[in-house]
């Protein structure tokens, strides 16, 4: 009983996306190349206090991001040299990755994560 706890707000930066769109619309065909554009904003209470940092795009054939099974299609490095910093609160950036298909991929349904 000689314990006592206070929960304590500890102010950070918290990214979610916001938008993401490919061009072509339909992925696959003789080319499986394509380009990712994405907004993401920053909904956290501070801006960021990170300098740089990876964008990855990947693929899947199912609705669940398991970075240990699914398919790394392309990455971004994010800095100084391609968006402001710091990200302010409620602020955002919006980037392309240009990305490849894998040559596995097979005809159906496939979903793409930013992470």
């Amino acid at each position: 009983n000689n314990v006592f706890a206070l929960a304590i707000q500890y102010p950070s930066s918290d990214f979610v996306v916001t938008n993401l769109t490919v061009n072509p619309p339909v992925l696959g065909g003789t080319s499986n190349a394509f380009t990712a554009t994405y907004t993401v904003t920053n909904q956290g209470v501070s801006p960021t206090s990170e300098t740089s940092w990876y964008d990855y795009l990947y693929f899947s054939t199912d609705n669940q991001f398991d970075p240990n099974t699914d398919t790394l299609v392309g990455s971004l490095s994010i800095w100084s040299g391609n968006i402001t910093l710091p990200v302010p609160v409620s602020g955002s950036y919006t980037q392309s990755i240009n990305a490849m298909l894998p040559a596995s991929f097979q005809p159906g349904t496939g979903y793409l994560f930013l992470y």
